[in-house]
């Protein structure tokens, strides 16, 4: 037994546990429901599957089994198909994460099938042909004249799935644009270095590193996400203001702006809270219409919402402001909802020797969507005095006859 192939089963083997371990951490029945876990979860199941059939082609060349050349056929058909439904499989995934439209991704999914098998018919024809592979007498693959058919297709495809992340980098949070970028980077790799040495098979090794890389960005957005709105959570808005105040030694360009959603608990009583919480998807929705990308948006708590913006110019600050109060007030006259959404708006421009830390940048903010609060409160009260008064003196609605 060659060392290369002694080194390639033990390189399956370690990957292969790798993958095992991300299909287990992925496979809660609950998960499964969203169908950006479950292209992951195809992603993780298609790798393992050509994890396995690479061990085959390895042990048919060791065993060197009656019959070979059949099972070998087959064995590298089935192989070199499903390479490229991986790949399909990323585009759609690039695509999905990039547009958020479950409508398109399936769409997507039906084109991406007519492409695969369309892609599939020589690859299956080799086995009689030997136009893209055919096996040795000793059970190694032989590339045929052909071959190139299969890295073209490859790289072409990944290829257009980073063309089409870079080109939509403006729909994406920089924060999950990188990852979404950066992921199949390492099968590329992987597999550039295993088309010129086929001794070294790191292809499946650089796609299980690659299938990583996305796992941990997912457990970070679980851990730094608010379940419900999509937000961030109130524990990484501490962390990101305290980074954010604490790093120099001059005033960061920094703001802030914090939002109360007026008469929540009215929408919860009286449509129930399942509405309620669609009135909070909707407001952080129409929040994040607001604000740019590298700016902040997170759930403080409850019905209340924080946006950490990266300027301190009072014009930015108030034209974000508008942009919001535009869009509340847009939502209202559509009518769409049972409910309308109001808002407490508190805002205010960082300065270290008047706040400090985050957290009291934090507390400065609440106090104004306070103060805010307070006297839309107390201009209702009067103008709900006022009104009762003029109902008063006028009694039915109706002015006495002369």
């Amino acid at each position: 037994m060659s060392h290369a192939l002694v080194f390639s089963l033990e390189l399956n083997l370690f990957t292969l546990m790798l993958v095992g371990t991300l299909l287990a951490a992925s496979s809660r029945r609950q998960a499964l429901v969203y169908l950006s876990a479950r292209l992951y979860f195809s992603l993780l199941a298609l790798i393992g599957t050509l994890i396995a059939l690479e061990s085959v082609r390895s042990l048919i060349v060791i065993a060197r089994l009656p019959g070979g050349d059949a099972v070998g056929n087959a064995v590298n058909a089935a192989y070199f198909a499903l390479e490229g439904a991986l790949y399909l499989r990323y585009f759609t995934f690039i695509d999905f994460h990039v547009f958020g439209d479950t409508l398109r991704t399936r769409r997507l999914a039906r084109r991406v099938t007519a492409v695969w098998l369309a892609y599939s018919i020589p690859v299956v024809l080799s086995a009689f042909t030997g136009w893209v592979f055919s096996v040795g007498p000793d059970g190694h693959v032989i590339r045929g004249p052909l071959f190139a058919y299969i890295p073209v297709f490859s790289y072409a495809v990944l290829g257009a799935g980073l063309l089409r992340a870079f080109q939509s980098r403006s729909r994406v949070e920089r924060r999950n644009f990188w990852p979404l970028f950066v992921f199949p980077l390492p099968t590329i790799v992987g597999g550039t270095v295993q088309l010129l040495n086929a001794d070294l098979p790191f292809l499946w090794a650089g796609a299980s590193l690659s299938m990583l890389i996305v796992f941990l960005h997912i457990q970070n957005e679980r851990l730094n996400r608010d379940y419900l709105t999509g937000a961030w959570n109130r524990r990484f808005l501490d962390e990101y203001l305290e980074c954010r105040t604490l790093s120099g030694d001059r005033d960061p360009a920094l703001s802030g702006i914090f939002i109360d959603l007026d008469g929540f608990k009215r929408i919860n009583d009286d449509f129930g809270h399942e509405t309620g919480d669609q009135a909070l998807q909707m407001t952080a929705s129409i929040l994040k219409t607001c604000v740019r990308g590298d700016d902040f948006l997170a759930r403080y708590a409850g019905d209340e919402f924080v946006i950490v913006l990266e300027t301190a110019n009072p014009g930015t600050l108030t034209l974000v402001i508008s942009r919001i109060e535009d869009e509340i007030e847009r939502f209202n006259r559509g009518k769409t909802r049972p409910y309308t959404l109001s808002l407490s708006i508190g805002s205010a421009i960082y300065s270290r020797e008047r706040d400090g830390t985050g957290h009291d940048f934090l507390k400065l903010l609440d106090a104004r969507m306070y103060e805010i609060k307070q006297e839309r409160k107390r201009l209702s009260a009067e103008a709900a005095a006022a009104n009762e008064a003029a109902g008063e003196s006028d009694p039915g609605g109706q002015t006495p006859r002369g």
